[in-house]
């Protein structure tokens, strides 16, 4: 219950701020089934994109079932070494992850939460800004937990880019720009990854067994990923 009002309460700020204080553009919304086992991937630009994108892509419907408001996987030592952003993102459904520690171990617990409902992850494993707009049209790095994940639950995979969270909190800004800035959600058609669960079969991932599957999947992921990203920018640099 208290999770639940939190939400509510932080998804009615997202509204105000992104739609009131500034323009946020948001498109294909019925590309992301209302089902569980669903993981979403996305770039990643500023502290405040997982807020951004749950309001684009779950807000209102989200509260209604509410089994499917995404998880979250903040880095451990920028979100838990607080207590009270260690609550904050507790209340905002976050299981942390450390970066370059963690293990297929420790997958297990997100896989569970993404089985029965959704998990929101950014493979490119931090936040990419870029010194220039360009440089923010292309993933600056691939992760392989997002894929790991994925062999694990057999998940439907939904890419979803933004563009402008980089001008909205600046590179060596602590606070963001709180007015005018211009967003773009894109939310793609989920990957086909077909083939590769019927190669896994009904049998259960191993990573060092199906390493081979495990980077085809990946490449797969990062492939649409980027071309969800390349639409985005398009978009953002014509509206």
């Amino acid at each position: 219950m208290i999770r639940y009002v939190w939400l509510f309460l932080t998804g009615l700020f997202c509204w105000i701020f992104l739609r009131l204080f500034n323009k946020t553009y948001v498109f294909g919304r019925k590309n992301l089934s209302r089902q569980p086992n669903v993981l979403v991937i996305s770039n990643h630009q500023s502290w405040v994109d997982s807020w951004a994108l749950t309001f684009a892509a779950f807000w209102p419907w989200g509260f209604w079932h509410f089994n499917l408001m995404p998880w979250h996987t903040p880095e451990f030592n920028n979100f838990y070494r607080h207590p009270i952003l260690a609550l904050i993102s507790s209340l905002s459904q976050c299981l942390p992850l450390t970066r370059k520690k963690t293990k297929v171990s420790d997958l297990w617990p997100l896989a569970h939460r993404l089985k029965n409902g959704v998990v929101m992850i950014f493979p490119e494993g931090t936040r990419h800004r870029g010194l220039d707009q360009s440089a923010r049209d292309v993933l600056s790095k691939w992760e392989s937990g997002a894929a790991c994940l994925a062999g694990m639950t057999k998940a439907t995979v939904v890419p979803i880019a933004i563009r402008g969270m980089s001008d909205l909190w600046p590179v060596g800004k602590k606070f963001p720009r709180f007015f005018g800035n211009t967003i773009v959600v894109v939310i793609d058609q989920p990957v086909d990854l077909s083939i590769y669960w019927q190669e896994l079969g009904e049998s259960e991932f191993d990573l060092v067994r199906d390493r081979i599957i495990l980077k085809s999947i990946s490449l797969a992921m990062q492939t649409a990923l980027q071309a969800t990203l390349t639409l985005a920018s398009k978009i953002f640099y014509q509206i």
